[in-house]
């Protein structure tokens, strides 16, 4: 079995355990998932079954939306609603000008810096490991990408937000880091990932469903093909017979090329499939593709750069 799995994850398991539990569901033994959810956070976890694990960075590349509750007046050592509290503030009367001024300050590319409830490394040791001994370290900050910001409604000290980020982004120290710009201290009390790139929760699938499709012999109906969840990309056609030149990991020259879906430029990955359309590996572009006019036959324009088959 290959390809992607767009499971919506419940509250209360680990994204490990929700693969262990996958991978005996499918009795499969490779399973990637896409950006690590925590326990109590809920939404989409993709999982890339068989040789579909080979874009797992790819596609954890991509923007992520997600739906979160903001407390204000409290601090907790987790920065969510399962930790220690560490600080209470009564004087929780933010109006929402000052609030909407204070996120738009979050917008665009900021430092966050990663808690020490997380598994984040410092010196090969996950930064949890070290909380729970009652260890705190100094973690360098590291840059993220706020790409919207939004508040979607309020109940008193009860802010639900919108947020579309990039990468490697914690929703919780963001909302921490609100708190403590609006000086009264948050912490986060729910939070759902809605989306991933192309991949909606309103297209997802839940654990107690695939065993469902398994009961009745209709897995392949939960698995997406790598194709269709890659299929903005672009793509470029071997001549027949450069099937095995790709597969073996030779830099594809524009002799060896049959057709070229839609525009690319340099160092951008690109689908490369045989002649008849079946997808063989990912590729990264050495030219654009203005510039292949200009090459003669023997000149590079791709190098393979993952095996799909």
């Amino acid at each position: 079995m290959n390809g992607i799995i767009n499971l919506n994850k419940p509250k209360g398991p680990t994204s490990c355990r929700v693969v262990n539990d996958l991978k005996h569901i499918l009795n499969v033994k490779k399973i990637g998932h896409i950006g690590t959810l925590d326990p109590e956070v809920t939404g989409l976890l993709p999982l890339c079954v068989g040789k579909a694990t080979k874009i797992v960075e790819l596609i954890s590349n991509f923007e992520k939306i997600y739906v979160g509750v903001m407390k204000l007046g409290i601090k907790t050592d987790t920065q969510d609603a399962s930790g220690k509290v560490l600080s209470v503030c009564s004087d929780t009367d933010v109006s929402d000008e000052e609030l909407r001024n204070v996120l738009d300050d979050f917008k665009g590319e900021i430092d966050q810096t990663p808690p020490m409830f997380s598994a984040a490394k410092y010196k090969g040791q996950r930064l949890y490991k070290l909380a729970r001994m009652g260890l705190h370290v100094d973690v360098a900050p590291k840059k993220v990408h706020i790409y919207s910001l939004e508040m979607l409604d309020r109940k008193d000290e009860l802010i639900r937000l919108k947020i579309k980020c990039s990468k490697g982004t914690y929703i919780r120290t963001l909302f921490n880091d609100i708190g403590d710009k609006l000086g009264c201290g948050a912490h986060m009390i729910e939070l759902e990932r809605t989306k991933i790139g192309g991949f909606d929760i309103s297209d997802s699938i839940t654990l107690s469903k695939i065993k469902e499709l398994k009961e009745s012999n209709r897995l392949g109906d939960a698995v997406i093909p790598i194709d269709d969840v890659l299929n903005f990309m672009p793509v470029i056609y071997m001549e027949e017979g450069e099937e095995k030149a790709v597969l073996n990991g030779n830099t594809i020259w524009k002799d060896s090329i049959k057709d070229i879906s839609k525009d690319f430029m340099p160092e951008d990955i690109v689908l490369i499939k045989n002649y008849k359309g079946e997808l063989l590996a990912l590729g990264k572009a050495v030219v654009s593709k203005k510039e292949i006019s200009s090459l003669n036959d023997g000149d590079p324009v791709f190098k393979p750069k993952k095996i799909l088959v």
